[in-house]
């Protein structure tokens, strides 16, 4: 096709372009009785092309919506998101406080129970290997004397009583003007301590299983004639200057009598969840002992009104 050719195609359609959609319009805009048959076959024509650029634009226009929907969508996600980490962490922040309001209500329960001066300490730390177990503590406002072999009690889980042993202070030390103490768990292999166990009261001295036994004890000399069952109680026996008589410790939890053996295989299992400590009480000083002569004194007179005769 020589180049004139072109040049008459191209105009002729360029002509045909410009003028259908003026035609188009043109035949829009007249009244169905008014149409000639050029308006009817433009229309005819147009129409099927109208409805393809209806469907396109109304598609466009769809889309467009639902991405602005997806934008405000997503907009509304990310804060609700951030909300909902707000508001997870409020919870857990609550949780927490409540949590640790209650361990100081039961602290001070236990601490009102104890007849001896005690002071609070908080557990910063722990050292457990299959031959040492100690718990460092620290006292806050702490102003009278603490010292090696005091005894630490806590709360105890499902024993019935408000406390029992934790262990015996280890080692006293002072950094960056606070106190701190490290304390020899009573299921530490290198403790002793002399109890009594169940109601016949037998004899023994508890001491820490060793290896990777976890927080486990067991009973030594214990003799094989004395009775001892599953779930006897077992608490200090005040013999060794070191623990008070009858601070609770744990329940038997294994017995085992061999008929060639002195004394008998004891296991117990303690109240306290050495892995869970918070806070604990130190008792500073024993009980004052019971006055021998109380049931032979009389009661003190009345501040007014007549006094008995002696």
């Amino acid at each position: 096709m020589t180049t004139v050719g072109r040049r008459i195609r191209d105009g002729v359609l360029s002509v045909v372009l410009l003028a259908f959609p003026a035609l188009v319009f043109h035949a829009n805009f007249k009244t169905q009785d008014s149409l000639n048959i050029l308006d009817k076959v433009v229309l005819k024509i147009a129409a099927p092309l109208q409805a393809v650029v209806g469907w396109a634009v109304r598609g466009i226009g769809d889309t467009w919506k639902s991405y602005l929907f997806l934008v405000d969508v997503e907009g509304e996600n990310q804060e609700l998101r951030a909300s909902n980490r707000e508001l997870r962490a409020e919870l857990a922040e609550k949780t927490r406080l409540s949590a640790h309001a209650a361990r100081l209500e039961k602290l001070l329960g236990l601490r009102r129970e104890t007849p001896a001066e005690t002071v609070a300490a908080r557990v910063v730390g722990a050292k457990m290997s299959p031959y040492f177990r100690v718990t460092r503590l620290q006292l806050e406002d702490h102003t009278g004397t603490l010292r090696q072999n005091l005894p630490v009690i806590a709360v105890a889980q499902g024993s019935g009583a408000p406390g029992a042993v934790v262990g015996l202070i280890h080692k006293v030390y002072s950094a960056a003007g606070r106190t701190f103490a490290d304390v020899k768990l009573a299921v530490d292999p290198r403790s002793k301590i002399d109890v009594k166990v169940g109601v016949a009261g037998a004899r023994g001295v508890l001491r820490g299983m060793q290896g990777e036994t976890g927080y486990t004890c067991r009973l030594e000399y214990v003799d094989r004639a004395d009775e001892v069952k599953l779930g006897d109680i077992v608490v200090t026996s005040g013999i060794g200057g070191f623990f008070p008589a009858d601070l609770l410790i744990g329940k038997v939890s294994k017995v085992v009598r061999l008929d060639y053996a002195l004394y008998q295989e004891v296991e117990v299992e303690p109240f306290i969840d050495f892995s869970k400590l918070d806070e604990v009480l130190i008792i500073l000083a024993a009980p004052p002992p019971p006055d021998p002569d109380a049931a032979d004194k009389l009661p003190a007179p009345p501040a007014r009104g007549p006094v008995p005769a002696r």
